[in-house]
């Protein structure tokens, strides 16, 4: 069981983590001067994010390592973290909108929340059946990641919803591990990639939706 958990953990969580920090560095970099002004919020979410994908990858490497005792600690703190990014995660969701009253960033953000706080609570429930509960931490990752490879898409100047297909290809690397070491694929890898599948039909339904529009006016403001 423990080189299959480190071919999975160790080496894709680290290639999600390098994405991450790629794509907003490099955006970052060569759209500079376009880029909004940077508030408090956006700094705050950022770390946090940052620190969920940094411990997402140090939890891996410590079960192959066999440290369960600071895994179990890290595991414990990572309850505050989570909370960390939801919270935040709302309060830029809110400023953004009030500065650009773009509803799709509203939207996307949303689903975002709703899976997170889903698989990472399974997670938690799951903490004692490790087969489901990395799975389940490792899709909590992949539920986050769409705005990063948002900002690859802007930093390459390609159509932003190759973002989409990039993160369905995402998926399908948990679909193949499994289909080589199980010979099937598990539940919990269908749960989560059936989750965000769904997020991103709601997503998409939202935005073309004028009721979803007049929601936020009549709750956060007028576009």
């Amino acid at each position: 069981d423990q080189p299959r958990s480190r071919g999975l953990g160790d080496v894709y969580k680290r290639q999600i983590l390098i994405i991450v920090v790629g794509a907003f560095g490099v955006n970052g970099f060569v759209n500079f001067e376009n880029l909004p002004p940077v508030s408090i919020i956006v700094i705050i979410h950022g770390i946090f994010m940052f620190a969920w994908y940094t411990l997402v990858v140090v939890q891996a490497k410590l079960i192959r390592q066999r440290n369960y005792n600071i895994h179990i600690t890290l595991g414990k703190l990572s309850i505050a973290l989570a909370a960390g990014i939801v919270i935040s995660g709302i309060m830029m969701t809110l400023d953004s909108y009030a500065r650009s009253s773009r509803v799709d960033i509203v939207a996307v953000n949303l689903f975002i929340t709703i899976n997170f706080i889903i698989l990472y609570t399974l997670a938690l429930v799951r903490r004692g059946q490790s087969d489901k509960h990395k799975r389940l931490i490792l899709f909590a990752s992949i539920s986050m990641i769409l705005p990063a490879l948002g900002r690859f898409t802007q930093s390459t100047g390609i159509n932003e919803f190759i973002s989409i297909p990039i993160l369905l290809i995402l998926m399908l690397i948990p679909v193949i591990y499994d289909l080589r070491t199980l010979k099937r694929v598990h539940k919990t890898t269908i749960l989560g990639i059936t989750l965000i599948i769904i997020g991103i039909a709601l997503t998409v339904n939202l935005i073309e939706s004028s009721s979803w529009i007049q929601f936020l006016e009549s709750t956060i403001g007028k576009r």
